[in-house]
């Protein structure tokens, strides 16, 4: 379902579709699937495909966040610190953003750097501060490396010290892969191209059995377009949708075992 939420979301095989996606995304979401939920919130929180929702966002936001997707972390961090559809919440986005940040992301180390700097949500730490601007410029932020510099002139040695020992010996955590959308350890489906006519019909499919599915799906309530045994674009996407609905394997074409099962389908 993660799978086919993503085809829809960037056109590939099928026709781009923000609400189709959505409606794939959510339905992996709640099976527990956090790269789905994560997925899920973005569009929820751009209003893309879906009604734009900043509670819906952030409810899909902390999900994700606690099955261990990272910019979760950070977008729900930012959420509670902006004060985003809730009450501003620098103790809740310092949290998220530490998170975040031991795992690498060189945004959230900045932010919990200014949080740090200023006493927002944490107790003030220049020291603390340094620490993760200076972890932030190492991986490549010139504005993190620029305010790290600045507050160096402010610290005693003694401190400065101390803080360039902390960033020295710190480590990135390793996030879970499946949490941060690499699902290619999951069972991954083709889909074929959509430029084939009749000869882009399924191994073995004639231009009348193709033309029978198109007939079959129409009767269930699936937009397969004209049954007129040629494989375009609207049959693609209904043969999907029907072998992902149906537990078949989703091939977006007509095989044996689709076929068999559409004429075993009551219409």
């Amino acid at each position: 379902q993660y799978e086919v939420g993503l085809r829809y979301a960037n056109g590939e095989g099928v026709t781009q579709d923000m609400a189709e996606a959505a409606k794939w995304f959510e339905r992996a979401a709640q099976q527990g699937l956090t790269a789905a939920e994560y997925r899920l919130a973005t569009q929820f929180e751009k209003g893309r495909g879906v009604t734009q929702s900043d509670a819906k966002a952030r409810e899909w936001y902390e999900k994700a966040a606690q099955g261990g997707n990272v910019k979760a972390m950070h977008n729900l961090a930012v959420i509670h610190a902006e004060g985003r559809g809730t009450a501003q919440d620098f103790k809740t986005a310092a949290r998220w953003f530490t998170q975040a940040a031991n795992y690498g992301l060189g945004d959230s180390q900045y932010n919990l750097a200014i949080l740090n700097e200023r006493g927002l949500g944490v107790p003030k730490d220049p020291v603390e501060a340094y620490k993760w601007l200076d972890i932030a410029a190492k991986g490549g932020d010139k504005g993190a490396a620029a305010k790290r510099d600045a507050i160096a002139t402010e610290l005693s040695p003694e401190d400065l010290a101390r803080a360039k020992v902390a960033s020295g010996t710190w480590s990135a955590k390793k996030p879970d892969p499946i949490a941060n959308g690499d699902v290619s350890s999951m069972k991954t489906w083709q889909v074929s191209s959509l430029e084939g006519g009749a000869a882009g019909a399924s191994a073995g499919a004639t231009r009348a059995e193709i033309a029978r599915a198109q007939d079959l799906l129409n009767r269930l309530g699936y937009d397969a377009g004209a049954p007129d045994g040629l494989m375009g674009p609207r049959t693609r996407d209904a043969i999907l949708e029907y072998q992902l609905s149906e537990g078949l394997e989703t091939t977006g074409t007509v095989t044996r075992e689709t076929l068999a099962q559409l004429e075993a389908t009551p219409n």
